[in-house]
């Protein structure tokens, strides 16, 4: 088990579930530094990894693989750390979101237009 990688994918999954590190040190019954060091990879072991990916509702396995891993929380999908982080793909569903909408202008103006040439006579 790589226990960096494995600590920053613990990192990332609780970032998706909005947890802090105080709450889940707290869950766990250690101290928030001692939990700071966890997801840093420091003192992990297999014991801790399970008993954190219970907590996160994760397997054992996406977290200690070396392999990325996908899942989704919330709509949010989330990958292998290294690429983009929690809150890059809330930003990017935040972009989505505005763009859909500004679709949603576009195309009610383009309705309109049409309805207004059919109107007139001159659509074909």
């Amino acid at each position: 088990m790589d226990r960096e990688r494995t600590g920053r994918k613990i990192r990332a999954v609780r970032e998706l579930r909005n947890y802090n590190q105080t709450y889940m040190a707290g869950r766990l019954g250690i101290g928030q530094n001692t939990y700071s060091l966890w997801e840093q990879g420091r003192g992990l072991d297999l014991a801790r990894v399970t008993a954190i990916a219970r907590l996160l509702d994760v397997s054992t396995e996406s977290l200690t693989s070396p392999e990325p891993f996908v899942f989704v929380s919330g709509g949010l999908p989330a990958q292998d750390p290294d690429v983009p982080s929690a809150r890059t793909m809330a930003e990017l569903l935040r972009r989505n979101e505005e763009r859909a909408q500004q679709l949603e202008v576009m195309n009610r103006r383009l309705m309109d237009l049409v309805a207004s040439m059919v109107g007139e006579g001159k659509a074909r």
